[in-house]
């Protein structure tokens, strides 16, 4: 009886010292365990923070995405005058010609000699008159110094399609220019030309 008694008692001793032991060993890697999670996400973060999308700061917007700035409102009054301006320049450029020197941009062909003329609201070119192109209604604007631009577009329909643009000293005294003739869809005559006299048109 006192063996059986011995063995019991031994018996759970052992017992006990297992289960000690195994909660000692749980303990520990409880303990441990934050600082595994702290490794992890310390070791982790350097990968996220390579994922991320950078953003650009705002002053490295490229300019072609900026919005284009508004223009300045013009007054009735300032319209006013400046339509007034233009028909000033208009009647003093009216009633007078410009002999001019026509030279081809190309650089090929030969200088030749033209008259332009303003009559009747009209403009006229006397060499190309004789080639079958008729007067023409002009429009004239104004550069920021004040000095006069006239344009207009004439047509013939064997030539070809001739754009003009006339700009006047601001005493209108002289004037040089371009002249573009669209021969076709895919050749176009160039030529400038510069005045060497002004004349009144005697009808």
């Amino acid at each position: 009886m006192r063996r059986v008694l011995m063995g019991g008692i031994l018996a759970a001793g052992f017992i006990l010292c297992v289960v000690s032991a195994s909660y000692a060993w749980w303990a520990k890697k409880a303990k441990e365990a934050p600082a595994s999670t702290k490794e992890v996400a310390r070791v982790q973060a350097p990968a996220e923070a390579e994922e991320a999308v950078p953003v650009a700061p705002a002053e490295e917007i490229k300019e072609a995405e900026r919005p284009a700035p508004v223009p300045p409102a013009v007054s009735p009054e300032d319209l006013a005058k400046k339509r007034a301006q233009k028909e000033k320049k208009r009647k003093a450029i009216d009633a007078n010609q410009w002999e001019v020197t026509v030279i081809p941009m190309s650089g090929k062909g030969d200088k030749t000699l033209d008259t332009l003329v303003f009559s009747d609201n009209k403009f006229s070119s006397q060499a190309y008159e004789k080639k079958g192109y008729v007067p023409s209604n002009y429009t004239v604007s104004l550069t920021d110094d004040g000095r006069p631009v006239v344009e207009t577009m004439q047509s013939e329909e064997k030539m070809g399609i001739l754009f003009w643009r006339i700009e006047f000293d601001e005493n209108l005294a002289g004037c040089h220019g371009v002249i573009s003739l669209q021969v076709s869809e895919n050749m176009t005559e160039d030529y400038s030309f510069v005045s060497t006299a002004k004349k009144p048109v005697v009808k």
